[in-house]
């Protein structure tokens, strides 16, 4: 069913004063349709900015764009070159490449077309007399906050980092209930501009959210959408390459070669998987949820893509996503689009698709809004409307195909569970704190086996229907586990080696002397077994366990929250701490200094004091036995020095409760903050963060932006400028 537009006014409204473009776009679609060819004997020149950087030849070290035959012996022989596949049409890719290494080309006889001789020429430039021209980032991350003003009750602006030369990288939370979580919801996922040269994949994120918003209270399926799930766009995921118009961001790393799956070493991919801040950034927003569905938007070429990209073999769910795809392809009235799998198209290693496929299990395709990176004004908003619904289409196929629902234990709290369907050979993940699932399917008949450590697995029937999600409620039965009674500690810096207490009925006995106490999230590796011993101040039921952050995964995936695992000697898990454990950040870039409380236990107002809180960041408050309790409401007084949520505490456990804090990319937490006895909830004096590491040198964080970040260029742009 395809979503229809009913209100086109007020989004034209809302764009009124935003686009604009460079000139190429109509001769490379001629060219994509077969109906313009390049000369045979003539440098290729696809715009009139390159023809002007043509006039000179330029430095070695200046980018140029170049056209290829497209054929697999030639991407082959690409990956071993310092080069950057961007995109092309069917028939030709499109790379760039230093000036001085295009000789590499000359060498393997790789013949190539010059489409721009210096690309930072490429870049748009505002005119005067043009009403519309194109958002810089900080513009992007304004224009979300009005609208998250003209529309509060289902947008939130969510602070979710900061580039290396400190640009804020904005997050926008669309929901019906977009300030707490709703237990049943799965979450789906729109990134744009990896590659900061790619402009108008920046305006269709933006066109995307401004839509949602405009056709929520006129169009049932956007409000089916709206109402039962979380979408969560990031339309500029690379700003300092948005500033300086430069595919790479401010370290010369290609954000989407630097996500961990299959990652590999190379020119352009980063000095480890997640070096960068920004891919880093979206790393940590998704270890918080489970993506089922979603799109990165890129441009550079017209089509849309499917996983796997590191592999010509069909993914496991690759009928799926054609499917999809096809539809998609049918929907758009663009000229010249087409549909591929990535790795057909051209191989890349560590991008951000085959991560959230691979390690995360949800469904991610790259969408190629346009063939020029950043066409002309006059064709953007044409090019908007190619996408807008067709992209929102193509978010509620995948949101309400296959099986949604949720995965609990006996008691009925949540579990981050695998799902995996018979016959595909691809694991699905539940939320992590709600235990919701989604999982796209086609129409048939299927199990599924659903399994959380310290559970005993589930195998389920279900068929799946072509119009609608079938809904499941899953319940694991536990296994013969210890109850954890009282927890302190585990609130830990992630540069500090610590120590946390953990109490149970048996729990020494039954760990016995080579028993095990490890560390594990799904997809991160492990488990990682921490050393532990009995406590001294009880018989049987306390240990104190060693926290040491180097044991456990890699370092720049090590921040966050992980679930502790109690073997005995036999590896049978004997306790679970779901989420037990966090390592917060030594500078997650904003502090929390005091807690204050107002209203009676079941309407308790929580109100953290700090200082350059996030905005939108998440408030969490962890029980002495380890659960967790989520706000009823969030206030909307938030400011930078303060942040306030209702919580509903008039049935907490009596002990210390721990209030962690995930915002702006990182977490923070105050270890024992708050004292529950008989129902009465009291602040705890001197509560603070987990102790952090002696000061010492401060890492390298990049050059600091400058006040009008739309027109700065680092210094290999300004030269290129000069030179053009």
């Amino acid at each position: 069913m395809a979503i229809v537009p009913t209100s086109y006014s007020s989004l034209l409204f809302c764009r009124a004063h935003s686009l604009a473009r460079t000139s190429s776009y109509l001769l490379l679609a001629l060219t994509n349709l077969g109906l313009f060819s390049f000369s045979p004997t003539a440098t290729a020149q696809t715009s009139a900015t390159s023809a002007l950087s043509a006039a000179r030849p330029p430095p070695l070290e200046h980018w140029q764009l170049l056209s290829v035959v497209r054929s697999e012996a030639t991407a082959a022989a690409l990956q071993t070159l310092p080069v950057l596949v961007e995109g092309g049409t069917v028939e030709r890719m499109h790379l760039q490449v230093r000036a001085g290494d295009r000789q590499l080309l000359d060498t393997r006889g790789i013949p190539y077309e010059i489409l721009a001789h210096d690309l930072a020429a490429t870049r748009p430039r505002e005119d005067l007399g043009r009403d519309v021209e194109y958002h810089s980032s900080a513009e992007v991350s304004a224009r979300m906050r009005e609208l998250a003003e003209l529309y509060p009750l289902i947008a939130r602006v969510v602070d979710l980092g900061r580039s290396w030369q400190g640009r804020e990288l904005t997050g926008m939370l669309i929901s019906d209930q977009p300030w707490i979580r709703e237990l049943d919801e799965p979450s789906l996922r729109v990134l744009g501009t990896h590659h900061g040269d790619e402009w108008s994949a920046m305006e269709v994120g933006l066109d995307l959210i401004e839509a949602l918003l405009a056709n929520y209270d006129s169009n049932q399926e956007v409000a089916a959408m709206v109402d039962h799930a979380e979408l969560w766009f990031v339309p500029v995921v690379n700003p300092d390459g948005v500033a300086a118009y430069t595919r790479r961001n401010s370290r010369g790393v290609d954000l989407n070669r630097n996500y961990s799956y299959l990652w590999q070493s190379g020119a352009y991919s980063g000095e480890e998987p997640f070096s960068e801040r920004e891919t880093s950034a979206i790393r940590a927003l998704s270890m918080t949820r489970s993506f089922s569905h979603g799109l990165s938007l890129h441009s550079g070429a017209s089509n849309l893509g499917w996983v796997w990209n590191h592999t010509t073999e069909p993914a496991p769910d690759a009928a799926f996503m054609e499917g999809l795809c096809e539809d998609y392809l049918e929907a758009t009235e663009q000229p010249g689009f087409w549909i591929t799998n990535g790795a057909q198209w051209y191989v890349t290693f560590g991008d951000t698709n085959d991560w959230s496929y691979g390690v995360r299990g949800g469904h991610d395709y790259t969408l190629e809004v346009s063939v020029e990176r950043s066409p002309d004004p006059e064709l953007l908003e044409e090019l908007l409307a190619f996408h807008r619904w067709p992209s929102l289409d193509f978010l509620s196929a995948g949101f309400r195909s296959g099986m949604r629902g949720r995965i609990t234990d006996a008691q009925g709290q949540p579990l981050e569970a695998e799902v995996l369907v018979g016959g595909l050979d691809s694991a699905t993940f539940s939320d992590p704190e709600t235990g919701s699932f989604a999982r796209p399917l086609l129409p048939g008949e299927y199990q599924l086996t659903v399994s959380a450590p310290g559970h005993l697995s589930e195998t389920i029937n279900a068929a799946v229907t072509e119009d609608e999600s079938t809904q499941l409620s899953i319940q694991l039965t536990n296994a013969d586990l210890v109850e954890i009674e009282g927890t302190n500690g585990l609130e830990a810096n992630i540069e500090v080696i610590s120590e946390a207490t953990i109490c149970g009925t048996d729990l020494v006995s039954r760990l016995d002397s080579d028993g095990q106490i490890m560390a594990m999230r799904p997809g991160l590796g492990g488990p990682f077994e921490l050393s532990w011993r009995p406590s001294q101040e009880t018989s049987n039921s306390c240990v104190v366990l060693t926290v040491e952050p180097q044991a456990i995964g890699e370092a720049r995936q090590r921040e966050g929250e992980w679930h502790l695992l109690f073997t005995e000697p036999n590896g049978e898990i004997i306790a679970v701490l779901h989420l037990g454990l966090v390592l917060v950040a030594s500078e997650p870039g904003f502090e929390l200094d005091a807690l204050s409380l107002s209203g009676p236990a079941d309407t308790l107002v929580v109100t953290v004091s700090g200082s350059d809180l996030p905005q939108g960041a998440a408030i969490r408050l962890i029980g002495p036995a380890g659960e967790r309790a989520l706000p009823t409401a969030r206030l909307t007084d938030d400011t930078g020095e303060q942040i306030s949520a209702r919580f509903d505490a008039s049935a907490w456990d009596d002990g210390l409760w721990s209030l962690r804090v995930f915002g702006r990319g990182h977490w923070a937490a105050l270890s024992g903050a708050l004292s529950s006895e008989n129902g009465v909830i009291s602040v705890v004096k001197n509560a603070g963060p987990p102790p952090g590491p002696l000061p010492g040198p401060n890492l390298p964080k990049g050059p600091t932006p400058e006040d009008d970040d739309r027109n700065e260029l680092n210094e290999e742009e300004e030269a290129s400028s000069d030179s053009g």
